[in-house]
């Protein structure tokens, strides 16, 4: 059974409709990750566990802002977006933070994520989540064959000859990693990669008579 993402209600969902074009289609795909596998499979820095059930996704921006939003898992397979505020801004002093709304209530009319996809109508937003899916879709292979794998990026860093931070920025779903890093990386889980080109789902539905 997948999991469950939703917002707390229409406050949270105004919140992540004002956030950065960019950001709203990096939570899209997250959340989509999150349904997937589930909020423990998910590794920083798009989400830490900050206590017990509650967890922090981590959005950093083009602008230089990390946007963050809350999350609890409600129930074993159910989690629920409860805040969004501005975690860090990277141009100004160390310490500095600005924080929006901090009661973590929404107004408890739930929204779920394929509600929340009409986000997607901002051709902004629809243009950056179609360049993401693909990003998201490789990464996501290389972090899962790395979990069964029983690895830190640590372990694979030492594999590939090269640093942990080197491996947490190619596995931070920005940009789409070189075919040579990814074939790095699969040695480094003792994979080889099989790539295949498919028809584009669009047009594949579009030829349909």
């Amino acid at each position: 059974m997948n999991w469950i993402v939703e917002t707390s209600g229409t406050s949270v969902d105004a919140e992540i409709a004002a956030l950065p074009a960019d950001m709203q289609a990096a939570l899209l795909r997250l959340a989509e990750r999150i349904e997937a596998v589930g909020l423990a499979r998910i590794e920083q820095p798009h989400l830490r566990q900050l206590k017990d059930k509650l967890w922090e996704i981590r959005l950093s921006g083009r602008d230089g802002i990390v946007w963050a939003l809350n999350v609890t898992a409600k129930t074993r397979r159910r989690a629920v977006i409860e805040q969004v505020f501005v975690r860090k801004i990277q141009k100004t002093p160390r310490g500095h933070y600005a924080v929006g709304r901090t009661d973590g209530t929404g107004d408890q009319i739930m929204t779920s994520l394929a509600k929340l996809r009409q986000l997607l109508t901002d051709p902004e937003v629809k243009a950056e989540y179609d360049r993401l899916g693909p990003i998201f879709a490789v990464i996501g292979e290389m972090v899962e064959a790395r979990q069964a794998a029983g690895l830190t990026q640590a372990d694979i860093a030492l594999r590939m000859g090269t640093s942990q931070s080197v491996v947490a920025r190619l596995e931070n779903a920005r940009h789409m990693p070189s075919f040579d890093m990814v074939a790095r990386y699969a040695a480094a889980v003792d994979r080889r990669l099989d790539i295949h080109l498919v028809p584009n789902a669009e047009n594949a539905a579009g030829s349909v008579t």
